[in-house]
């Protein structure tokens, strides 16, 4: 069976739990002073000895002397109730409840003729409950980007809330939406509008002075979202009227969500990416360029990053919205603050039109499987697509692993990392129950997109 499949049940079973066990034994209120009687491995066992001896002395007789008859009945003998119970805790996953899961949150969209987009398939599954996952499509009207009668810019994206799920809805819409007031999309629009109609503009400079203006208006745009996040949380406490008003606007602030934002300008053919070619890579500690940021913005403290882990002070992603005790503003009581930020790590492709393909997902997805086997998956659907078969007889390769169902490219990226072919694993993993399916599966939201103008 592939290990791809396996990891997420074998992380459950190699998960350590620690459980409470007795650390002292004391016989007063008061505390026992150095070197007293009472710390010593002899009077220790001693007591055991002089209280568990009677105890045990004292069951073991009390068991031997029950009748014979009564030692050999069984359960259903001793307890007159029901038994209804037994089977009945958790019924087990079928592939009926898989497939039903699979295409509860699933869509299809198709592009503007000639925008050089054919069309775009998301699917959303949650494991915590809430999910913790968000996705947003978008078109918008940039004015001024590149003369009149220019087309509207595509944007795309999914985030990933963490410590609370209040980050999420702040940048989240509602699913499906196709015409979104995500306020990441509006904070971006409104930037790169403002770069385009005020004088200069983007006019009479040069194709890279132009690329470094519209990256430097996006990096902008995510930081001052994340900046006014921030300050209205740290403004409540002295300006809310009410209790209720304090929490509502202080949650966004401690909460936190990565975000990976696509958007794609149709009058260039240029796709610009936050956070393989891979379009991005994973912005933590484990990223050597990351870690090597994250050390010299802060060169007087040690252990920001934790090497092993990845971690910037215990939180795994580097790069978030909200998060606002990793933020703090009073530099004062820190030496180097923030430790976090929100400023993204910004790529820019060539689109050619001819056929190229985008995937963007959560961690939920990359935790099974590789960019390399993602880009697999949606070839073989490409495929199977073609050949019109894929609804009608399943199409399967490399041994069974993994095969083509779905009419929707998201889904099958999902059904394929969570199992596959191999229903067994499939129903087992889906099947998991929170709280006890986060580690089976994390939330997975997924987006593909592809380019054309067929």
């Amino acid at each position: 069976m592939p290990s791809t499949f396996l990891r997420p049940l074998a992380h459950c079973a190699m998960r350590s739990h620690r459980f409470p066990g007795v650390s002292k034994l004391a016989f007063s209120t008061q505390g026992a002073q150095p070197g007293s009687i009472y710390r010593s491995k002899t009077f220790l066992a001693g007591a055991i000895l002089l209280i568990g001896a009677p105890l045990g002395f004292s069951y073991g007789k009390s068991y031997s002397n029950l009748p014979e008859t009564l030692s050999k009945k069984k359960l259903g003998d001793l307890y007159g109730g029901s038994l209804d119970w037994k089977g009945k805790a958790l019924p087990p996953c079928t592939m009926k409840d898989v497939e039903a899961w699979l295409v509860k949150e699933q869509s299809i969209h198709q592009g503007m003729a000639s925008s050089g987009v054919r069309e775009w398939h998301c699917s959303r599954h949650a494991s915590n409950t809430p999910g913790e996952d968000e996705l947003v499509t978008s078109r918008v009207k940039i004015p001024r980007s590149f003369g009149e009668g220019s087309q509207p810019w595509m944007f795309w994206g999914v985030f990933d809330g963490h410590v609370v799920l209040t980050q999420n809805y702040m940048l989240e819409v509602e699913q499906h939406h196709y015409f979104s007031e995500n306020p990441l999309v509006q904070y971006v629009s409104r930037s790169l509008s403002q770069l385009f109609q005020s004088p200069p503009g983007v006019q009479g400079i040069s194709k890279i002075e132009r690329e470094k203006a519209i990256v430097d208006a996006i990096k902008a745009a995510f930081n001052q979202l994340d900046d006014e996040i921030i300050s209205d949380a740290v403004d409540a406490l002295k300006t809310a009227k009410t209790t209720t008003e304090t929490l509502s606007r202080l949650a966004p602030g401690l909460a936190g969500a990565c975000a990976i934002l696509s958007m794609y300008d149709p009058n260039s053919n240029l796709l610009r990416n936050y956070v393989t070619t891979p379009l991005s890579i994973d912005q933590t500690g484990l990223n050597k360029l990351e870690a090597a940021r994250i050390k010299a913005e802060h060169p007087d403290e040690k252990m920001i990053v934790n090497e092993k882990s990845g971690r910037t002070l215990g939180m795994a992603p580097s790069r978030t919205f909200g998060d606002g005790v990793w933020k703090p503003r009073d530099p004062k009581l820190y030496l180097t603050p923030p430790y976090l930020t929100a400023e993204p790590v910004v790529t820019t492709t060539n689109i050619e039109r001819k056929g190229e393909f985008m995937i963007i997902a959560t961690d939920g997805l990359w935790d099974c499987m590789s960019n390399e086997q993602a880009v697999k998956l949606v070839e073989m659907w490409l495929q199977a697509k073609k050949d019109g078969n894929f609804n009608v007889q399943p199409k399967k390769s490399e041994g069974g692993r993994y095969f083509v169902l779905d009419d929707n490219c998201a889904t099958h990226l999902v059904r394929n990392a969570l199992g596959g072919a191999d229903e067994e694993v499939l129903c087992a993993i889906v099947g998991a129950a929170p709280s006890f399916s986060r580690s089976a599966r994390d939330d997975i939201t997924v987006q593909v997109v592809f380019f054309d103008d067929e």
